[in-house]
C-alpha cells in the first residue's frame, strides 16, 4: 500500500502518546478512529486534545474553524473491532506491558483479517 492511499488510521490507546498521535492524524488530515477500553481514558484524552487546539489557538496558531474540522476527523470507540473496521493503518500506543500487546496484536490480527 502506498502511503498516498492511507487516509483513515486507527490509533489505539489513549495515553499521553495516543492522543497526541491521534492529534496529528487529525492535524494532518487524516481520518481517525481512537480506541481504548476505557471510557474514562476516552475522555479524558478528549479533553486534552481540546485543552491542545485551545493552546495552538491562543498562539495563533490555528483558528477556531481548523479546530472544529480537527475534531471531526477524529471519532473514540471502546470498540477494537470498530476501530480497525475501514482502516487503512492501524499505530499501537498502548502501556508498555508485554502480554497486553501480545493479545492486541493477536485481536488486531483477527479483525483486520475479517474487515
Amino acid at each position: 500500500m502506498a502511503i498516498k492511499s492511507i487516509k483513515r488510521i486507527c490509533v489505539v490507546g489513549s495515553g499521553v502518546m495516543g492522543h497526541q498521535i491521534a492529534l496529528k492524524c487529525a492535524v494532518h488530515g487524516f481520518l481517525v478512529k481512537f480506541v481504548d477500553s476505557s471510557k474514562q481514558r476516552l475522555l479524558q484524552a478528549g479533553i486534552n486534545i481540546q485543552k491542545e487546539l485551545d493552546r495552538r489557538i491562543g498562539d495563533g496558531r490555528l483558528c477556531t474553524k481548523e479546530k472544529e474540522e480537527i475534531l471531526e476527523r477524529i471519532q473514540s470507540t471502546e470498540k477494537l473491532s470498530e476501530g480497525v473496521m475501514e482502516s487503512d493503518l492501524v499505530i499501537e500506543s498502548i502501556n508498555e506491558d508485554l502480554e497486553a500487546k501480545r493479545n492486541l496484536f493477536a485481536q488486531l490480527d483477527e479483525d483486520a483479517s475479517s474487515s
